[in-house]
């Protein structure tokens, strides 16, 4: 005979733990998502999850920001006025050092402008060789001499010699602008509130965001990307075949009025 298996009725809860919505204050007494500061409470890039389905990230503004609108990478990579892409390693660095010796390229840099950064070590001895460290603290950089540098967070695994070259780019999160109608730099997310030029503030990465339409009402489900007709605009990718896609569309609106849609940078 078979035995017999006991059952057990289970009484469905009552109430179930309501996932985690915006609070007055993300980490315990700090900056909330709907406020900015004139002075940095957190890391810039420290990222926190709000409810189940959206990321922020902490950033700087660069220029005045509007509420709803796309941010992007500061222009030529943080760096003042000239691209930091062809800079040469002005004295020879051994395997295990964590300072490397360079000059500016073109334009003369401030001191700490590419901290918290990347430098991207292009090695000429292997054909496209090229290796990523993370900056920890850069001095001054002058276009020539040999006492310009930049201390990284890890030591070097490889070798350095004055025929190798360097690119520099700042803190991602640093000083961020409304995306370019030109798509001149990276989109980094929308920004949940105005935000006043210098003051620091929680970037969205992913997940349900406001957005600002200025060239047609979007069309439901339909991909998008940085507009090419405002500042901070988003608009259908089927109209920039060659950008890359920031999200799809939740809730159509109308043109140059409110929509939402699923941002999908960084979750």
């Amino acid at each position: 005979m078979a035995a017999s298996v006991k059952t057990r009725k289970v009484a469905p809860s009552k109430s179930y733990p309501a996932a985690r919505n915006v609070p007055a204050s993300i980490i315990g007494g700090g900056q909330s998502i709907y406020e900015e500061s004139a002075t940095q409470q957190f890391p810039l890039g420290y990222k926190v999850k709000v409810g189940p389905d959206r990321t922020f990230v902490y950033a700087s503004a660069g220029e005045a920001l509007y509420a709803g609108h796309m941010c992007a990478q500061a222009l030529v990579c943080g760096a003042t006025t000239t691209l930091q892409n062809t800079n040469g390693v002005a004295v020879a660095a051994a395997v295990g050092d964590t300072r490397i010796y360079i000059v500016a390229g073109t334009t003369a840099q401030a001191a700490g402008v590419f901290d918290d950064g990347y430098i991207d070590i292009h090695d000429d001895t292997t054909t496209g060789a090229n290796f990523l460290y993370k900056i920890k603290h850069s001095s001054a950089l002058a276009t020539s001499g040999t006492s310009s540098y930049v201390d990284l967070y890890d030591p070097i695994h490889i070798a350095l010699t004055t025929s190798d070259q360097v690119a520099l780019t700042a803190n991602l999160y640093k000083s961020v602008i409304l995306s370019d109608a030109t798509q001149a730099s990276m989109a980094l997310g929308i920004a949940p509130i105005n935000v006043t030029s210098t003051y620091y503030f929680w970037l969205q990465t992913w997940g349900p965001a406001p957005c600002y339409p200025p060239e047609t009402a979007l069309v439901n489900t339909e991909p998008v990307t940085m507009s090419d007709n405002a500042d901070g605009g988003v608009g259908p990718v089927s109209s920039h075949t060659n950008l890359p896609h920031v999200g799809h569309t939740i809730h159509v609106g109308t043109l140059d009025e409110g929509a939402i849609i699923f941002l999908r940078l960084d979750p």
